[in-house]
């Protein structure tokens, strides 16, 4: 019957809310599979990137590791004597500088070398840089080393040299800690550790190099030596004394490092002698007139001057004299004031000794 048939706009209505409810269910469906879809890529992504991050940190080690073998390798070759560092350091930054120029490539009006040729320009770069990059520069560069070379040597004269504090004791035990001051910054910085605690040591520079020996490590008077290399801030070991010494005194003449006196564990000693840098062994020289440890040391003319000291019962005033080329010891006159750890200086050809302790007391005078 007709009155059972739905109106025609009902059932329009009816067809467009079918529709549009069709038309959402569709929409949420190929949104919620285009969700599921990100979610998966992010998943992915996020695993691949973890990957990534785990081949990164992999090849980290593997680099890490191979520094450390050419590392060890290079030092070895170095001990041998067939390798120096320095210009190895100097291949590898021109090959950096060579393969940097071919991925950037750019042309200037004037060279580096021109604009260092003269020593004013040359001179603001080595202060800014300071002695070691100076030193760097001068050794990387062929077309510099004139320019480079002429603000080192003007370095020398104008510039403060460095401060370098090495070993010692705290109070509680010896240490083997090192630290330099830089007067042109007016800071200090901590260096690598000595391979050996010491306490009492003696130390002088030959060479560019800083040279450390003899001591207590709070077991045993030492006889080891080793030096520091300011070029590539590490320290080497060394041949080793013929004795073990504490508190000796130490100077140096030419390329040869004098060591005098000290004390062994036993008692005080007269014994003395020097390494020689160009040979690289110690031999030995006279004995001193007289057994001195906590002496002091200074040349003057090519004479090593020893004077002052304790020979374990009581302070002294006698000094005496090396003469290398005649190879004895000549016995000088006393002092005013005997006492051991004192300070020693030349000024014009004049030995001046200040200082001191007395067993009794500290001196002054």
């Amino acid at each position: 019957p007709f009155w059972l048939k739905p109106p025609r706009s009902a059932l329009r209505t009816w067809c467009v809310q079918e529709l549009a409810s069709a038309m959402a269910s569709a929409s949420q469906m190929r949104m919620t599979a285009e969700v599921a879809g990100l979610r998966e890529g992010q998943a992915g992504l996020r695993s691949g990137f973890l990957e990534l991050r785990k081949a990164h940190i992999a090849l980290r080690e593997t680099i890490a590791d191979l520094r450390k073998e050419q590392s060890a390798l290079c030092d070895i070759l170095a001990e041998d004597g067939l390798l120096s560092k320095q210009r190895l350091q100097a291949k590898l930054h021109r090959q950096h500088f060579t393969s940097m120029k071919l991925s950037h490539p750019w042309s200037a009006e004037s060279s580096l070398e021109q604009a260092l040729e003269v020593t004013g320009p040359a001179m603001i770069t080595a202060r800014f840089g300071g002695a070691r990059s100076t030193r760097a520069l001068h050794a990387a560069s062929r077309t510099l080393a004139h320019s480079m070379g002429e603000a080192k040597d003007v370095m020398k004269a104008v510039c403060p040299g460095i401060l370098y504090i090495c070993a010692g004791s705290d109070g509680a035990q010896c240490l083997n800690s090192a630290e330099r001051f830089n007067p042109v910054v007016g800071s200090w910085e901590l260096l690598p550790p000595m391979t050996q605690q010491r306490y009492g040591a003696t130390a002088a520079v030959i060479g560019g190099y800083l040279y450390v020996c003899g001591g207590y490590n709070s077991q045993e008077r030492l006889c080891s030596m080793e030096r520091f290399d300011p070029s590539v801030d590490c320290w080497e070991v060394m041949p080793s004394m013929a004795q073990r010494r504490s508190y000796v005194a130490a100077a140096v003449i030419g390329s040869c490092l004098y060591v005098c006196g000290g004390y062994n564990g036993r008692g005080c000693v007269s014994s003395a002698e020097f390494y020689d840098t160009a040979k690289g062994t110690w031999e030995g020289l006279p004995s001193m007139a007289q057994r001195r440890s906590g002496s002091a040391a200074v040349v003057i003319g090519g004479c090593l001057y020893v004077c002052g000291g304790d020979n374990g019962k009581e302070g002294l005033s006698s000094a005496e004299r090396f003469v290398p080329s005649m190879g004895f010891w000549e016995v000088l006159p006393s002092m005013a004031h005997s006492g051991s750890v004192s300070a020693a200086a030349v000024i014009s050809g004049r030995l001046y000794v200040c200082g001191g302790d007395k067993r009794q007391e500290r001196l002054r005078s």
